[in-house]
């Protein structure tokens, strides 16, 4: 016995063919109504995002209250909650850098006006002695005021979100150096400036912070020490990272307003020695920059302050 099966073959396009002549009319009455059922549930469902757009496209341009839209909808709770947040940073940000600009234009404004009073008193006199005294004062004036803005300029450099790029070199022997610049300074008032540091010490870090770091600690230290005082720069490697103190045995800092001191323009009370209030801030910018942190500690010999940075 022998059986033959058979079975038509039917070619892609008889297929098309035949579902287009027998499906599509189905598919064409159903569609408009399908589309229409998507259509309104779209609309339903953005139309509180819609209602949020609205309200926010009609606040001011310098509005920075909380947006003050109820979410009655659980998934705008969370855009609602983070536009708040982000709004409430700015607003915080925005009145730091008022405040910054208020207090340096009250900072700038004291020398400036000492420079003109001695300007006048120059211009005017006829003694020597005075005029002498009042080149002096003006003096001091210059002096302050160009601290200040450059302070003020390290300040803006510090804040911008651009950075230069890192570089690898002995901070061990670059300390030494900054040291030797400043020891003719320190030997002038017979203070007792010494490094406590491996004979080489080589890292990877932003040259510029770290400049800003040392110098304005170092620059605080040899200010505010006394005649005959001792300033201590210590440097070491740990095991997760690098850690740097400036300790001095000057008068040290009250503890009530250490947690205030890396604030801008804040300066303590009972210091005769005059500053601008930033190199603190400076500091504290500057280590953030770097991915460390900077806290107070004691002192040398039982007396004055000493801050140590860490960076990881």
């Amino acid at each position: 016995w022998r059986l033959n099966i058979a079975e038509p073959k039917r070619s892609d396009a008889a297929i098309l063919t035949y579902n287009g002549r027998v499906l599509l009319p189905y598919l064409l009455l159903a569609l408009p109504i399908v589309l229409l059922a998507v259509w309104l549930s779209v609309r339903h469902g953005l139309r509180p995002l819609q209602l949020l757009a609205e309200h926010i496209a009609v606040r001011k341009d310098h509005e920075l209250s909380p947006i003050g839209f109820e979410a009655k909808h659980q998934e705008l709770k969370p855009l609602v909650h983070s536009l708040d947040a982000m709004l409430a940073q700015l607003r915080h940000k925005v009145a730091r850098e008022r405040a910054f600009v208020q207090d340096a234009a009250h900072e700038i404004r004291t020398p400036m006006a000492v420079i003109t009073a001695q300007a006048h008193v120059m211009a005017h006199t006829h003694s020597a002695e005075e005029r002498l005294l009042a080149q002096q004062h003006l003096d001091q004036a210059i002096v302050r005021a160009s601290h200040l803005a450059q302070q003020l300029l390290d300040l803006a450099a510090l804040d911008d979100a651009k950075r230069p790029p890192p570089c690898t070199l002995d901070i061990a022997r670059w300390l030494r150096q900054l040291l030797a610049q400043a020891a003719p300074g320190a030997m002038a008032r017979s203070v007792d400036l010494s490094l406590e540091a491996p004979d080489s010490l080589m890292h990877t870090i932003e040259m510029s912070a770290l400049e800003s770091v040392v110098q304005n600690l170092l620059g605080n230290a040899l200010r505010y020490v006394q005649e005959g005082g001792a300033v201590v720069v210590t440097l070491r490697r740990e095991a997760d990272g690098l850690s740097l103190s400036v300790q001095d045995d000057g008068p040290g800092i009250a503890p009530e307003e250490q947690a205030r001191v890396f604030e801008r323009f804040y300066r303590g009370a009972g210091h005769e020695v005059s500053g601008s209030g930033l190199g603190l801030a400076i500091v504290q910018q500057a280590v953030m920059r770097l991915g460390g942190r900077v806290h107070i500690g004691p002192g040398l010999a039982g007396r004055g302050v000493g801050f140590t940075v860490q960076l990881y």
